[in-house]
């Protein structure tokens, strides 16, 4: 993981980095919010193509054998939970407050070419570093604009150079894009679904590479992606597939989901209609017709792609207007939508189970928090440290030891080795046993809800580690 200071920038910092001083000059006036961008239909906004009546369709050929999803697979899709996903959406639709680089932020719009809407970069950025990720900044020119795409990696324990792509564009437009473009649906959705998977894969193993990407620039033409793709191939990197998620959480009559690819990578299609079957109701269709997101760069490179959309897309009245908010859309639908593409990557991936890297305590110690994982932002975790003998402290030892007398200090941890806040425990001796607890309000020392994420609670030597979900 690269440092947190060398990554993530002050928003001032980030307004001069991203659009350079020539934006200075400019203005976030209101653009099109239905820009044609391109005279090759694959690239134009969606408002502006029309789907072949040929190209949907409702099942799989009778041949298609349905997908044996591995039992591992079965435990990460639990762990994408609907609290989770209907968070991160409220967080980046402006529904909530968040901190961004410790400053209060509503996202009143996503996009790409302003301030404004930069700041959700670094949310992303800080909401992944803070999940335990190796994540990155992927910087990218266009236009005379400087842009990043974010991305978090899993490296594969067995074949690392594979990689699979499970992405989402971050960005909005509206017709007031510059100050207010919510994006509820289009595409704060999406991108939920990515920082809700990274919950439910915390831990996990895998035999390849998954790398979770939040493109921007995917409103004024497919720009992030591009990059992306372009990024892979001059540095000969193996991307097997990509599986985007845009506009999942709204509907009118069809309550499902469109997964939109290519004949020539039906299977990859397939694969995420049959985990629709396996882990939600919804109902589903699939598309030969790729056009208008984030799939189709992949696709033009030769690397299997779909595009997981819902099934009402073209009936969503606030499409790229300001009135995209979270209030006119079903997070239920979100989230099926969300577990079947994650299903889907994960399987590709070969999933190993999950990885056992907190401490062992010592015989005479334990150390247990409940609950865990514990729900933001208005929760609290107690952890309990028990030693199983008194003792009484010789001359010169660290009364923090356990096993000694005395009350050892309670300290929280980020992932980063960051000290974030100290803890007075209470003491209580119950037989030959002294038992000692805190209780952790989810806050920093400034304050501050923190971030969902990974954290340690450390009392004396001993440590344990606490989930914290949105």
């Amino acid at each position: 993981m690269s440092p947190a200071s060398a990554l993530r920038p002050t928003l001032a910092v980030v307004a001069f980095l991203a659009l350079g001083s020539s934006l200075a000059a400019r203005t976030a006036e209101a653009h099109d919010p239905h820009p044609p961008h391109s005279d090759d239909p694959r690239f134009q906004c969606r408002f502006h193509v029309e789907i072949p009546n040929n190209a949907v369709f409702a099942n799989p050929p009778a041949s298609h054998r349905a997908t044996d999803f591995a039992p591992e697979v079965d435990d990460i899709v639990s762990g994408l939970t609907l609290q989770t996903f209907d968070a991160f959406l409220r967080d980046l639709s402006g529904e909530t407050t968040v901190s961004v680089d410790g400053k209060a932020v509503s996202f009143e719009t996503r996009y790409s070419l302003n301030t404004e809407g930069q700041a959700s970069w670094i949310y992303v950025y800080e909401t992944l570093e803070a999940l335990g990720y190796d994540v990155r900044y992927q910087e990218y020119s266009r236009s005379g604009f400087d842009l990043r795409n974010i991305v978090a990696r899993i490296p594969g324990q067995e074949t690392p150079e594979e990689i699979y792509v499970l992405g989402g564009h971050l960005d909005s437009i509206s017709e007031q894009a510059g100050t207010l473009a919510p994006g509820a649906e289009d595409n704060a959705s999406g991108s939920a679904a990515v920082l809700a998977a990274a919950v439910a894969l915390l831990g996990q193993q895998f035999s390849s590479t998954i790398e979770l990407v939040l493109f921007t620039g995917e409103e004024q033409g497919l720009w992030g992606s591009q990059a992306y793709v372009a990024e892979a191939q001059s540095e000969g990197r193996d991307v097997r597939s990509a599986v985007t998620c845009d506009m999942i959480s709204a509907w009118n009559d069809d309550y499902g989901v469109l997964i939109e690819g290519e004949e020539d990578w039906e299977s990859l299609m397939f694969l995420v209609g049959d985990a629709v079957d396996e882990y939600t109701t919804i109902s589903r269709q699939f598309s030969y017709f790729s056009f208008g997101s984030d799939h189709v760069p992949f696709q033009n490179a030769g690397i299997p792609a779909i595009l997981a959309i819902d099934l009402d897309w073209g009936s969503y009245a606030p499409y790229h207007r300001s009135n995209d908010t979270y209030d006119k859309t079903d997070p239920t639908l979100g989230h099926k939508i969300s577990q079947a593409c994650l299903a889907a990557v994960a399987q590709q991936a070969g999933p190993l189970g999950s990885s056992a890297d907190a401490p062992t305590p010592p015989m005479t110690v334990s150390l247990h928090a409940q609950p865990n994982p514990v729900a933001g932002p208005f929760g609290s975790v107690t952890v309990r440290f028990t030693s199983s003998a008194r003792k009484e402290t010789p001359s010169g030892a660290d009364s923090q030891s356990p096993g000694f007398q005395g009350t050892p200090r309670g300290q929280v941890f980020d992932v980063t080795g960051r000290e974030i806040r100290t803890l007075q425990p209470a003491s209580v001796t119950n037989g030959s046993a002294s038992v000692h607890e805190v209780t952790w309000d989810l806050r920093n020392a400034d304050g501050w809800t923190v971030r969902p994420g990974l954290y340690w609670v450390r009392m004396g030597s001993e440590a344990t580690q606490v989930v914290v979900l949105p």
